[in-house]
């Protein structure tokens, strides 16, 4: 039995995802945040966890370019860390989500879209090693 990182969030979108491209390379990378809702029972109250995302190549290009602050999504990927030194010389960290796959399930605005919401795989079909 193989141990994998894969989880999926599904929450809204907290700000504009950023698109920008590597210089060079041209690659594409997606940078945004979704607010997802943990109802554990924390004394009759909501927590919220706040993820940090990014997406690469044609899915950081298809999820900047359809989906917006507000929207609710499923966002399927690895969790990582990122390690870090402040100016200061303080040890910093934090967990990122690397998005192979989203659904939009609820658009922020509410208006119609063309974008087809089917679940979009990263670059294509996602290699699966399970024999059922």
């Amino acid at each position: 039995m193989s141990i994998s990182n894969n989880c999926t969030f599904i929450g809204r979108i907290t700000r504009e995802i950023e698109l920008r491209f590597i210089a060079g390379s041209g690659t594409a990378v997606a940078n945004g945040a979704i607010a997802v809702n943990d109802d554990y029972d924390y004394k009759n109250s909501e927590k919220t966890l706040f993820l940090d995302f990014t997406a690469w190549k044609g899915s950081a290009e298809s999820i900047a370019k359809n989906v917006k602050k507000g929207a609710l999504v499923a966002l399927n990927g690895r969790l990582t860390l990122e390690k870090w030194k402040t100016d200061q010389g303080e040890n910093r960290q934090k967990h990122k989500l690397v998005v192979e796959g989203f659904k939009v399930l609820e658009w922020g605005d509410k208006k119609e879209n063309n974008y087809d919401d089917s679940f979009v795989p990263l670059d294509g079909e996602i290699e699966d090693d399970c024999p059922f």
